[in-house]
């Protein structure tokens, strides 16, 4: 249960808890005199078993070890809890004995945690330490005092840190997002709904509105600037531009482009994302591609991509967290998005630096450069788990979360769904919604009989794997217990000519298993598609089948059809259509590879359509990654920035802060 429990002291980072045993938790609090209150919580990682809870407890080591006080329980329906501890180390500790593993004795002036995991029916029983509980004193005096503070606190977080035209920079505080907060306090004083509960009302609201959710009822309430729906690494490089990760010119390492590098020299003390980029539009090699800004980050950070040299990236990085714009990522999938859902041993087609997000680079978290160039996609979406711990931005990310509706009402928009982990419905409401979802479902033959026979058919080599895996071990001759030739079964129709077909057919053919290969394009267009340009040199296991599809060499398992589709499925044949002639084939499972699609747009009353990024029916929707055409993630991070420059300035714009380069001017 490693990385269950945070803990948390005010004005400090969280305390990293480290587990003694299955079931005993503990974490040191340096100069703990200092401290008056301490939040013990669960992270959400992964909840308790059902009737099961987490006591926790705190003491002040001497010499013998010292006892401990009771503080109270978390458990999955209070996750969290704020426990008074000023007192406590005055008085004498009533528990000794309470764990059975023998825990470290920290340093003179620390405090240590502990928390033991164990049934709620022994847990509700006992007595907390007198104490521990927050005063419910509510003094007018005190009531103003912690009232302006936290005004000032508040205030305080928005201030921006900006250029000064004089040199150097100054912090600046809008002021349009103070007036919502003060007129919000006068509403809650007005109906006196802080003053009838002021201890459960006034804790429970404080902690609510600093994570920006509500809870009404079975359903999660959640207010925030900008939405971002998708945690693969499109959301994840916009999280982070959005969190203050800006990129700077850095000209001790001009590029070779001598336009490039004078155009961004004369502004290299302002961030990308402060800066006019529209010239790149007029440069020939950007403007070709019809995404110049993405393809400008990519010559930026891997100058030497397509050349093969090693040439230094020619940015370096700020992260300014007074520069942040609030905002959440959520996502139907754990963190990495569609990366979680990949044979985890299949390796990318990209190579390991076009992997990079914004700031933290594959080689940083592996500690050098890889020795291959190519990762399997289990290393890649672990690398994205990291890169979000490693900006400490996780917890604007949630995870299962399906959207079902979004609209907008006035300026708002309203986007609703459940969380697949527990059925809650959840309503988000923002200014700015972003859609980096990806295309995530695969297409499909559209055949009548498709859904009739799902059983015998898969559409990625993932599936296609185990399904293999589970057939091979059913199958055995019982009489000399050996397993059957393969090549004399049914065969494996794989049906696509891209990389995802490729590793169905490599797969198959590797264990010797008949491969029918269906492919609709003729001789002269397989000629030219993307597996036609790979190196045989890093991607060999590709160009040795590519040459198998347009017959420049054979495999006594493998079988090609161009020039060909599947037209009809039954349970045991399929019906394969030429030009020339139709083809009823047996088959033991059919692999459909023709590409992935999205059917995100059906949420929206009416599907958007975007340009350079932005929606042509509304400013404030914007779309990232696979889902606005960039399928590589070399070029989807530019696209990123693209929509970072436009949500910046219009939240510069809107919240009055001045002083900008352009995009606020």
């Amino acid at each position: 249960m490693a990385g269950v429990f945070g803990v948390i002291v005010s004005g400090r980072t969280p305390v990293e808890v480290v587990p003694v045993s299955d079931t005993e938790f503990t974490c040191e609090i340096v100069n703990a005199d200092s401290i008056n209150h301490v939040v013990v919580f669960l992270t959400g990682a992964q909840p308790f078993p059902d009737g099961i809870g987490g006591s926790v407890y705190i003491r002040w080591p001497t010499a013998d070890g010292g006892n401990w006080h009771y503080l109270g329980f978390i458990c999955n329906q209070k996750p969290s809890v704020i426990f008074k501890v000023a007192q406590l180390h005055k008085s004498d500790a009533d528990h000794s004995g309470v764990f059975e593993m023998q825990m470290q004795v920290y340093s003179s002036g620390s405090a240590q945690i502990g928390i033991n995991a164990e049934r709620l029916s022994v847990i509700e029983g006992r007595q907390a330490a007198e104490g521990t509980q927050a005063s419910q004193q509510s003094t007018l005096v005190e009531f103003a005092e912690k009232m302006i503070r936290n005004l000032i606190n508040h205030t305080e977080s928005f201030s921006v840190r900006l250029p000064s035209p004089s040199g150097g920079s100054q912090e600046r505080i809008p002021t349009s997002g103070e007036h919502s907060v003060i007129h919000e306090t006068m509403r809650r004083f007005v109906d006196g709904k802080a003053a009838a509960h002021p201890k459960q009302h006034g804790k429970r609201q404080k902690r609510q509105k600093k994570r920006g959710r509500m809870h009404t009822g079975c359903c999660t309430k959640f207010d925030t600037h900008v939405l971002i729906i998708g945690n693969g690494p499109a959301g994840i490089a916009l999280s982070a531009f959005l969190s203050g990760m800006h990129p700077f010119y850095d000209a001790k390492h001009p590029h070779q482009n001598p336009t490039v590098h004078e155009k961004l020299l004369a502004n290299q003390e302002f961030s990308l994302i402060d800066q006019d980029l529209s010239w790149s539009t007029n440069l020939t090699e950007l403007s070709q591609s019809g995404r110049p800004l993405s393809v400008l980050y990519d010559m930026l950070v891997r100058p030497g991509a397509d050349t093969g040299s090693d040439a230094p990236g020619c940015l370096q990085w700020e992260l300014d967290r007074a520069r942040e714009i609030p905002h959440m990522v959520i996502g139907e999938t754990k963190i990495g998005g569609s990366w979680n859902e990949y044979d985890p041993e299949m390796l990318t087609v990209s190579f390991s630096d076009w992997m990079d997000m914004p700031g933290f680079t594959m080689e940083q978290w592996l500690g050098g450069r890889p020795l291959v160039k190519r990762l399997p996609s289990c290393a890649i979406a672990t690398y994205l788990k990291k890169y979000v711990e490693k900006l400490r931005i996780r917890k604007k990310f949630h995870q299962f979360f399906v959207v079902t509706t979004i609209r907008k009402i006035d300026d708002v928009w309203i986007t609703e769904g459940i969380r697949s982990t527990d059925g809650r419905q959840f309503v988000i409401r923002s200014k700015t919604v972003v859609v980096a979802s990806g295309k995530t479902s695969p297409r499909k033959l559209e055949l009548p009989n498709e859904e009739h026979c799902a059983s015998n058919i898969v559409y990625d080599v993932r599936t296609l794997k185990e399904r293999l895996d589970a057939t091979k071990k059913t199958v055995v001759d019982e009489e000399n217990y050996s397993r059957p030739s393969t090549s004399a079964s049914a065969p494996v129709i794989v049906v696509g000519d891209g990389v995802s077909s490729v590793d169905c057919v490599r797969h198959c053919l590797e264990r010797d298993i008949p491969v029918v290969h269906v492919i609709r394009r003729n001789l002269r267009e397989l000629r030219n598609v993307m597996l036609s340009r790979l190196s045989p040199i890093h991607y060999s296991e590709y160009t040795d089948i590519y040459r198998m599809m347009i017959g420049r060499s054979t495999h006594k398992h493998y079988q090609r059809i161009l020039n060909a589709n599947v037209t009809a499925i039954s349970k045991i044949h399929v019906e394969i259509t030429t030009p020339n002639e139709t083809i009823e084939m047996p088959y033991s499972t059919v692999a459909v590879c023709i590409g992935r699609e999205s059917h995100f747009s059906q949420v929206f009353d009416s599907p958007p359509s975007f340009l350079d990024y932005r929606s042509q029916q509304d400013d404030t929707l914007f779309a990232v990654g696979a889902f606005a055409g960039d399928h590589f993630v070399r070029f989807l991070v530019g696209g990123c920035l693209r929509v970072a420059q436009h949500i910046t300035g219009t939240y510069c714009v809107n919240n009055n802060v001045v002083g900008k380069l352009s995009l606020c001017a």
